[in-house]
């Protein structure tokens, strides 16, 4: 995509970019998180794909990654 940096030029079509609209309650950081393609992929991935029932055991085999690690704490709460 772009790499690190703090400011891009994009000459491509930004289709992919998404404005985040800045609310006062909710750090910016939560963006790249929880709130962000990680949070929303852990989510998924436990309520719709997993879909664990009251009682079962789920593994997550790669829970010390940023994804894993949100679907453990989601998992929890099913």
């Amino acid at each position: 995509m772009t790499g690190w940096e703090e400011y891009t030029i994009i000459k491509d079509d930004p289709q992919f970019l998404r404005k985040i609209k800045r609310c006062s309650d909710v750090e910016l950081s939560y963006y790249t998180g929880l709130l962000g393609i990680g949070g929303f992929a852990a989510y998924v991935g436990i309520s719709n794909v997993a879909a664990p029932k009251q009682g079962q055991v789920v593994y997550i085999s790669a829970a010390a990654g940023g994804v894993g690690q949100l679907a453990g704490q989601f998992s929890t709460t099913q």
